[in-house]
């Protein structure tokens, strides 16, 4: 029976989605993967030189499934700056109360 509670509270929980603070960091580390994927000039490091900012202001909305999207979409490549392009559920991570959305912006160090 302890079984069952444990796996039926990780269902509940799972149910809930990503966390805000969760998605900044999932959101950098997808960043900096697909960055190389991209062949990017640009590199990404765990030591603290990459910034994730994630814009959030008190009038502005969390949307959890919008969050796990944009980390499970498909990303694709700039040709051109050989950048990674996120999914377009990762502009809709936060919806303000002006319907406006932001997205997040991760910062990276040149080579």
């Amino acid at each position: 029976m302890k079984n069952l509670f444990a796996v039926s509270t990780l269902f509940a929980l799972a149910a809930c989605g990503i966390s805000e603070d969760d998605f900044a960091a999932e959101y950098a580390d997808k960043y900096c993967a697909e960055l190389e994927t991209c062949g990017s000039d640009f590199t990404c490091s765990t030591t603290g030189t990459t910034t994730t900012t994630t814009t959030a202001v008190a009038d502005c909305e969390f949307d959890a499934a919008a969050a796990q999207d944009c980390l499970d979409g498909e990303w694709t490549c700039d040709d051109t700056l050989k950048l990674p392009i996120p999914p377009a559920a990762c502009g809709t991570v936060y919806t303000c109360a002006t319907g406006t959305t932001t997205g997040t912006t991760t910062g990276t160090t040149g080579t």
